[in-house]
């Protein structure tokens, strides 16, 4: 299993270097951007839809998908330098 959320960054042996780079970037990129952010970022890349985000952290669907784009565009200034 591949886990974000407790800092283990997992791998499988047919991913080509680029790939991990990549992975490794936005990884990196996670830890430098806000706790709220790393926590909504997070559920979603754990699979989790707008729905059962909203559940979890106790906000309206509509702020969700607010703050997903809030920090991702957050997480791409930190990988882009920006």
């Amino acid at each position: 299993d591949k886990n974000v959320s407790n800092g283990e960054c997992l791998f499988s042996d047919e991913e080509d270097e680029e790939m991990r780079i990549k992975k490794m970037t936005l990884y990196d990129g996670l830890k430098k951007i806000s706790e709220d952010c790393q926590t909504i970022l997070n559920l979603q890349i754990s699979g989790n839809n707008y729905e059962s985000i909203s559940n979890i952290l106790s906000i309206e669907v509509g702020t969700v998908g607010s703050r997903l784009a809030r920090c991702t565009d957050a997480l791409k200034g930190v990988v882009n330098g920006q």
